[in-house]
């Protein structure tokens, strides 16, 4: 599966997006040995856009206590801090060519491609 880890060490937090149209919270054993051979511990965002089509539920958020995923802390959220979200759609505006390859609906497509 390939991710694309950004940790924000001053927020003990790691966003995560997959980009290989799997989705992260179904492999979270294959994600646990790159959080913890960067010493990783608190939240992680995953950005689950190409896998949820209802952006009700874009974003799942897990504690990480160093060694595994906390599952009894999942919470989904539509929205994240204002800084965290614009930094996420300005990493989907940069590469565009995997919108056009995803699940998402035409406009969903046609919102983020047109931006």
């Amino acid at each position: 599966m390939k991710n694309f880890i950004k940790y924000y060490e001053d927020l003990s937090l790691a966003v995560i997006t997959a980009y290989d149209f799997q989705n992260p919270l179904n492999n979270l054993k294959t994600i646990i040995p790159e959080l913890k051979k960067h010493h990783f511990s608190g939240k992680v965002i995953f950005d689950l856009i190409f896998f949820n089509d209802n952006l009700s539920e874009r974003f799942a958020i897990l504690e990480f206590d160093g060694k595994n995923f906390l599952k009894r802390t999942l919470v989904l959220s539509s929205h994240l801090q204002d800084d965290l979200e614009e930094a996420q759609n300005k990493l989907l505006l940069e590469n565009k060519y995997i919108i056009e390859d995803s699940v998402l609906s035409s406009s969903l497509k046609n919102i983020f491609l047109k931006a």
